[in-house]
């Protein structure tokens, strides 16, 4: 089972419940502060195999990481009420590839929210690229210091937004993971490893009568 914490509570138990799933390096306390301006629903955030609460939990790929999700749902006597998915990055792939693959099928899901998920590469070529680039980051959040490798990770293009103020800020905040944990949670959910899942409109998605609300982005 994964670590969770209700970032808020409601009295009304028809509310549908809001489930967070974070990125790469984040935990559940990431939410917080989008949690503020749900206090009519009831929040859970949940962290991930390798991070914050769950740094001790093993998971070997998205398959099994959704259905930690799903379990831990499960656990906390959710599965009948409607639940609001909401995973951003690594949190937003392990949501999309739930849905797409029926792991998610005993969760009453209503509403797919994702940010910066990613739909699956289709070469063989970029497979193989992305790995070979997630096998480097995992090899020296294993052998560095995590701080050493945050002040490299954060220059990666898909941060070119941040300004330096927030990328500190970020640096500080996953500055406490542990290399080991990170590293398997990369490689084991890796992009190159994610097999392809049907688009927004098409089956299983459609079938199940899931809602699905997505960003582009790079994960």
């Amino acid at each position: 089972m994964l670590c969770s914490r209700f970032l808020t509570r409601s009295d009304q138990p028809d509310r549908p419940v809001l489930v967070f799933l974070h990125g790469l390096l984040g935990s559940g306390a990431d939410w917080l502060d989008c949690a503020q301006w749900l206090q009519a629903y009831p929040c859970i955030g949940l962290d991930l195999p390798g991070h914050g609460g769950s740094r001790a939990v093993v998971c070997h790929s998205l398959d099994e990481a959704a259905g930690q999700v799903r379990d831990t749902l499960i656990q906390h006597q959710l599965a009948a009420r409607p639940l609001v998915l909401a995973g951003y990055s690594l949190g937003a792939r392990i949501a999309m590839h739930g849905v797409a693959n029926g792991l998610f099928a005993p969760l009453n899901i209503r509403l797919l929210a994702v940010e910066g998920g990613h739909f699956g590469l289709t070469s063989k070529q970029e497979q193989m690229v992305r790995w070979r680039q997630d096998c480097r980051w995992a090899r020296r959040f294993r052998r560095e210091p995590v701080g050493t490798v945050l002040a490299d990770w954060y220059q990666q293009p898909v941060f070119a937004s941040l300004n330096h103020v927030q990328k500190q800020s970020m640096f500080n905040c996953r500055s406490d993971n542990l290399g080991a944990g990170v590293a398997a949670m990369l490689l084991a959910t890796s992009l190159a490893r994610q097999a392809v899942s049907p688009m927004p409109d098409t089956t299983p998605i459609k079938n199940n009568r899931r809602l699905l609300r997505w960003r582009s982005g790079v994960s």
